[in-house]
């Protein structure tokens, strides 16, 4: 089996972030710096030694036997292993990895390390990689090989947004390469999946407090607090303040075309629109303080959730219904799938509710116990998101796959995480959290400069990946 070795800074390894970036693996003979021998690693200048271990002691005597007579002696103990020692290479290009072998990535680009096929591997084998260069290095499962992981070290990615800051509310279309988000007063747009943003206008010195996109991302609308409504048409390039609009806009609901929105006016009332967003009408509101409106994809069915979590469901024909969710008693969100079958509800006391038949029956999952309330659905109803909010030493991401049937923790870094979004196919969730936005990615664990990580294989197809030092990212 080949031994796991973790490099630290005890080990006295040294990472240069400029400068000379050489490094030079050789065979350290026995002697004063290794007495059993080991290896010599020269960085930048400075050399450190990873040394082989020595053999296990012997084992102790037998115990005597009884009445005075002599017990023979115990059976030596075996010898013990070897110290762990990894063979370590100098990567520049893109490498499958071998069991057994430590990598230093020393590349000004991107590289992709491909770890080793699970046929050829023994539970406990290792693979370590320090990237000692600029590039970035993407390390990727071979074939259906999974990871496990601490979400508290390999959260989601930020996506590398230029041109902007502070960034808060956020939408998308449904191939998820067009993005609009708020910043303070200002809406933004990207149409690089959110590489760079571009200022499209500011609504006069009023917070920005909720932001839609059509499906393909030419209808835009902001709402905001004490300033109305605003719409585009033309993916941003001009707005238009809408007529007989509410003043305080507190959330957003969109058709897939973007013809029919509907909001919140300061939790008082809802108001709708069915013409792109160029006047509002109100609509009778099931309970007095509405905190979230959600509807379907031509926004013939919407639901709304009160500020104590009794959720209400809308449709032209029957008006509104109360629906027996549970026992939330907690405000909280909803998102419906574009067909209005699968409904998904959050409580900011800890619990997240899904329905798959239109919100006649209810289950819950469980999740961790956490102040639960932003919450995005997929077309399809399969993907969920819901973030929790925290400064201190809580809050996170959790996503379903399987329609709210289980729910994985993908980060528990304890951020700002709210406004999560998911592309129509389920295939991108985004999450805005501290002023930028996050991404889970493409099933990779993405390792910057500096980062050191190791991959412990358990068996089974799964790698167990940590993070020993710097930064990293996924897997995704």
């Amino acid at each position: 089996m080949n031994k796991l070795f973790v490099m630290t800074a005890a080990l006295g390894l040294t990472l240069s972030a400029c400068g000379d970036n050489s490094s030079e693996v050789t065979t350290e003979p026995a002697g004063s710096n290794c007495p059993n021998g080991g290896v010599a690693i020269e960085s930048d200048g400075t050399t450190t030694y990873v040394c082989d271990g020595t053999d296990g002691a012997g084992g102790a005597n037998g115990a005597n036997g009884a009445n005075g007579a002599n017990g023979s002696n115990g059976a030596a103990g075996s010898a013990g292993a070897d110290g762990g020692s990894l063979t370590w290479t100098d990567v520049t290009a893109d490498t499958t990895a071998e069991p057994g072998h430590g990598y230093i990535v020393d590349a000004s680009s991107p590289v992709t390390l491909t770890l080793p096929q699970s046929a050829s591997l023994s539970a406990g084998d290792d693979v370590r990689v320090i990237v000692h260069g600029a590039g970035n290095v993407r390390v990727a499962p071979s074939g259906a090989q999974t990871f496990d992981y601490d979400p508290a070290q390999l959260g989601w990615r930020p996506v590398a947004a230029s041109g902007v800051t502070s960034l808060s509310q956020l939408a998308a279309s449904a191939d998820g390469t067009a993005l609009v988000a708020t910043s303070g007063t200002s809406v933004y747009r990207s149409v690089d999946s959110g590489a760079s943003w571009t200022k499209l206008i500011d609504l006069g010195g009023q917070t920005i407090e909720a932001v839609a996109s059509s499906a393909d991302g030419t209808v835009l609308v902001a709402g905001t607090w004490g300033n109305g409504v605003w719409y585009s048409t033309d993916s941003g390039a001009t707005w238009t303040a809408s007529g007989n609009c509410p003043s305080y806009s507190q959330t957003l609901a969109m058709s897939a075309d973007g013809s029919t929105m509907f909001t919140l006016d300061d939790y008082d009332s809802i108001q709708y629109s069915t013409d792109f967003g160029a006047d509002w009408s109100p609509l009778a509101a099931p309970a007095q303080y509405v905190v979230s409106v959600a509807c379907s994809a031509d926004c013939s069915t919407v639901a709304a959730v009160d500020e104590y979590g009794n959720l209400f469901k809308y449709q032209s024909a029957s008006g509104w219904t109360q629906l027996a969710i549970g026992n939330s008693q907690s405000s909280g969100r909803a998102a419906m799938s574009a067909d209005a079958t699968t409904l998904v509800v959050t409580s900011n006391a800890g619990q997240i509710f899904t329905s798959h038949d239109s919100g006649a029956t209810w289950a819950t999952a469980a999740v961790p116990a956490l102040s639960w309330y932003p919450v995005a659905i997929s077309a399809d109803g399969m993907t969920m998101v819901a973030t929790a909010s925290s400064l201190e030493t809580q809050g996170g991401i959790v996503m379903s796959t399987d329609s709210g049937a289980t729910w994985t923790l993908e980060d528990s870094t304890p951020r700002q995480w709210g406004s999560p979004t998911i592309t129509g196919g389920g295939t991108r969730p985004l999450v805005i959290s501290n002023g930028a936005v996050f991404e889970k990615g493409d099933g990779t664990v993405l390792a910057p400069q500096d980062a050191s990580l190791d991959f412990l294989y358990e068996g089974n197809g799964a790698f167990f990946a940590t993070r020993e030092a710097g930064t990293a990212y996924g897997p995704y």
